[in-house]
C-alpha cells in the first residue's frame, strides 16, 4: 500500500531535478513493508455495467463463491483461485463501485522482479478526482452518493468479518498470501472511510470528526490479526 507514508520523520533529501526537499518515505520504500501480489482475474472482476443490480457486495453470494470462502471448501477450485476471487471482487470491485468511475486496472500493478503487485501510487490523485466529481454535483446528488457509501463500506466491514472471522485453523492462516490482500483490503476500506469523510466534512454533509469503526484494530478478522502479529514481529 504504497500510498501510506511509513511512520518515521521526514528526511530533508537532495534531488538532482528538485534540490533540497523534505520528504517522508513510503512503504514502497519501507523495505520492511508487506507486498501485496497482484492475483486478480479478469473472469472475477465486478463491473457495474455487467451487473444488473449494481450492488458489488452481492456478487460473491450471486456466483456461489460466499458459500465457498465461509465454508473454506473450494469445490473444483484451489485455494489461489478463492485469493484471485477476494482481490478481484473487495478490492477492485469496490473501488469502482464506490468511485463510480471505470477502474483502469494498470493503474494498480507494478513489476519488480519478473512478479506483479498492486500499487496505490495513484490513489490521492483518484481520491482528488472524486472529491471534485462530488463537490460538482447537485446537494441531492451529493446526499444519495454519501449515503450509499456509507451502506456500502458497513457492507464491506459486515462482509469481511462474516466470510474471513480469526480463527486459528482457519484455511487463509494456511493459504501463500491471503493475509497479505485481505490487509489490502482492509487498508483500502480505511482510506475510503478516511476519504469520505474529509469530502463531505468540506460541504458541511458529515460533522463526524473520528471514524466510526475500522477495518483493522481487531483481532477478530483476517486482516486486523495479521497486522497486529506483523507489529509484533516488528518489535512495535
Amino acid at each position: 500500500m504504497d500510498h501510506l507514508a511509513v511512520t518515521k520523520a521526514p528526511a530533508l533529501r537532495y534531488f538532482p531535478d528538485e534540490g533540497l526537499k523534505l520528504k517522508a518515505l513510503t512503504l514502497r520504500d519501507d523495505t520492511r513493508s508487506v507486498r501485496v501480489p497482484y492475483l486478480a482475474r479478469k473472469e472475477y472482476m465486478w463491473k457495474e455495467t455487467l451487473d444488473k443490480e449494481n450492488i458489488c457486495l452481492t456478487h460473491g453470494q450471486r456466483t456461489g463463491w460466499e458459500i465457498r470462502l465461509r465454508a473454506g471448501k473450494f469445490d473444483e477450485h484451489e485455494a489461489k483461485d478463492a485469493i484471485s476471487f477476494i482481490q478481484s471482487w473487495l478490492f477492485f470491485g469496490l473501488l469502482e463501485e464506490i468511485l463510480k468511475t471505470p477502474i483502469r486496472i494498470d493503474d494498480f500493478i507494478r513489476s519488480e522482479d519478473n512478479k506483479q503487485y498492486v500499487t496505490t501510487e495513484r490513489m490521492p490523485e483518484m481520491m482528488y478526482d472524486w472529491q471534485v466529481r462530488i463537490h460538482r454535483s447537485s446537494w441531492e446528488e451529493q446526499k444519495r452518493h454519501k449515503s450509499n457509501i456509507e451502506m456500502i463500506l458497513l457492507g464491506l466491514r459486515m462482509t469481511l468479518k462474516r466470510l474471513f472471522p480469526y480463527r486459528e485453523g482457519a484455511w487463509y492462516r494456511r493459504a501463500p498470501l491471503a493475509e497479505e490482500v485481505l490487509l489490502s483490503i482492509g487498508i483500502l476500506g480505511e482510506t475510503l472511510e478516511w476519504s469520505k469523510m474529509r469530502i463531505f466534512n468540506k460541504i458541511e454533509l458529515d460533522k463526524t470528526t473520528v471514524m466510526k469503526g475500522s477495518f483493522l484494530l481487531y483481532d477478530d478478522t483476517a486482516g486486523g490479526s495479521y497486522l497486529f502479529r506483523k507489529m509484533i514481529a516488528e518489535g512495535w
